[in-house]
């Protein structure tokens, strides 16, 4: 029964991860910026976070928060009046730059719940094999 069981949660944290993987950005953020020329579209999340590898419940979890902040980043950049006013250049180079505040942003997020113990031994596990 515990195999099972297991398993059941494997599948369901994996396919959490897979559906926030496939939906970093809303439909309306993405067409949004479609329609303000951005092509950039953030890619999904490592499986580690600065080196730390991170379990599969934890990568949704960062998957999740990374396209939570990015939304939130986006929705404030349009309602910024000096959105509109920027070359698709630079409206380019604001989104990457959203993308990666989120990210960051989100990862201090995931490390906090790891725990420095936690880090600490995953970074020794790491240190061996190489």
């Amino acid at each position: 029964v515990g195999e099972v069981a297991k398993r059941f949660v494997r599948g369901d944290i994996g396919e959490r991860l897979s559906k926030a993987r496939k939906n970093v950005l809303s439909p309306e953020v993405r067409q949004a910026l479609k329609e303000a020329g951005v092509s950039y579209t953030p890619s999904p999340v490592r499986s580690d976070v600065e080196g730390v590898k991170l379990r599969l419940d934890e990568q949704a979890e960062y998957q999740a928060a990374v396209n939570r902040y990015t939304e939130e980043g986006f929705q404030r950049q349009f309602r910024n009046p000096n959105w509109a006013r920027l070359e698709p250049s630079d409206r380019e180079a604001v989104a990457q730059e959203v993308a990666q505040v989120a990210r960051e942003r989100a990862g201090v997020e995931v490390l906090r719940k790891i725990g420095s113990a936690e880090i600490r031994r995953r970074q020794g596990e790491t240190a061996g094999v190489r």
